[in-house]
């Protein structure tokens, strides 16, 4: 059985190990035409966080341009996921979370609130073009 403190070591395992991975597999990335969004495949139109993926690969090599133009809230979401990767691996440590982020493991999709961030800003980025 796995422990509290095992799946958030697990998951904060995860989360900044986004990082490393798409540095290493930024030239596998950046030249890839696999749609891995489910809204773009249904809709052709990007998301919220298409580019994202692109984005993390550029800013991991020291191309800010390029990963603004991938997705210019990359900054925020790369900010979010080191976050919750810090306050989950002090979590794993035994320490207190490294910011009170939450009190429980996040979950994204028990709030409604990034839900309609994530809705809204993915029909305003289709509605602009996705060129935002």
């Amino acid at each position: 059985m796995v422990t509290a403190r095992q799946r958030a070591l697990l998951w904060s395992l995860g989360f900044l190990g986004t990082f490393p991975a798409a540095f290493v597999a930024k030239s596998w990335i950046v030249t890839t035409s696999l749609i891995i969004c489910p809204f773009r495949a249904i809709t052709g139109l990007p998301c919220l966080f298409c580019g994202l993926t692109r984005a993390f690969a550029y800013a991991t090599h020291g191309e800010f341009a390029a990963a603004t133009e991938s997705n210019p809230l990359w900054w925020l979401a790369a900010l979010l996921v080191a976050a919750q990767g810090a306050a989950l691996l002090s979590r794993a440590l035994g320490g207190r979370p490294v910011a009170t982020i939450e009190r429980r493991h996040w979950r994204p999709l028990e709030s409604t609130a990034v839900v309609a961030i994530v809705v809204g800003g993915s029909l305003l980025r289709a509605v602009a073009g996705g060129g935002w």
